[in-house]
């Protein structure tokens, strides 16, 4: 999610891309979690010291074939704030075909006075294609809260050769056209080394993790060419 604030005026934009270090270390790319996950996270801008993201997000497999997750995330501080909440499913229909659909509720507001707050409702698709080293994801979505441009795309490949480099490239289209991309490398399954970048605007990213047992800690930051450097950190319990 990016924000301009401005006393007279606000945009947001809530993007479907999480604030996680690992995804935020990669540039933004949107990556699945297949496993059970309770994961928390945090972002602080150092240009905006007083706004924060804070998230918390949950994933459950059901049955065989389905995959479940709820999250809720918060933007702001103590008289500004933006919301979404989001509840998906995403389904397995056979060997290396998935599909899914996700709902969000989004909130924008203050509590000073100055601006009404605002709701709306949007929602998802996506089809993740799996073959050989490579997955494709394709997701298409909603953003009723931009009339002049109510929709969003992205098609993202990711390549994982082996069990230790994972690379991805992400191409996405809401009211701007950006590129993502990222690599991952991983030592011995307990450490991963990250690193990225998104054009328009620029953004830099990189990172570490690790993982001990059922809990994995992670560590990032972002350079962005207007918000300038924001630290980034997740704790997530894997099960």
């Amino acid at each position: 999610m990016t924000m301009v604030l401005y006393r007279q005026h606000v945009v947001a934009q809530f993007v479907h891309t999480s604030h996680d270090a690992r995804s935020g270390s990669m540039g933004g790319v949107f990556l699945l979690d297949s496993t059970r996950r309770i994961g928390l996270d945090y972002r602080r801008d150092f240009m905006l010291a007083e706004l924060a993201d804070k998230r918390i997000s949950i994933v459950l497999p059901t049955g065989q074939i389905g995959l479940a997750s709820a999250e809720y995330n918060h933007h702001g501080d103590a008289t500004y704030h933006e919301q979404q909440a989001s509840f998906g499913y995403l389904i397995k229909t056979n060997g290396w075909l998935r599909v899914g659909v996700k709902v969000r509720w989004l909130n924008m507001g203050v509590s000073d006075g100055w601006y009404e707050p605002r709701h709306w409702i949007g929602a998802d698709a996506l089809a993740m294609a799996t073959w050989g080293y490579t997955s494709l994801l394709l997701t298409a979505g909603t953003r009723p809260w931009d009339k002049d441009s109510p929709w969003r795309a992205m098609a993202q490949v990711a390549f994982r050769p082996t069990a230790v480099w994972m690379a991805v490239v992400a191409l996405e289209s809401d009211d701007r056209f950006r590129v993502r991309c990222g690599m991952e490398y991983v030592y011995d399954d307990l450490v991963f080394f990250r690193a990225g970048m998104a054009t328009n605007p620029l953004l830099l990213g990189f990172g570490i993790g690790v993982k001990y047992g059922l809990m994995s800690f992670d560590l990032g930051a972002e350079l962005h060419s207007v918000l300038g450097v924001s630290p980034l950190c997740s704790i997530a319990i894997c099960f």
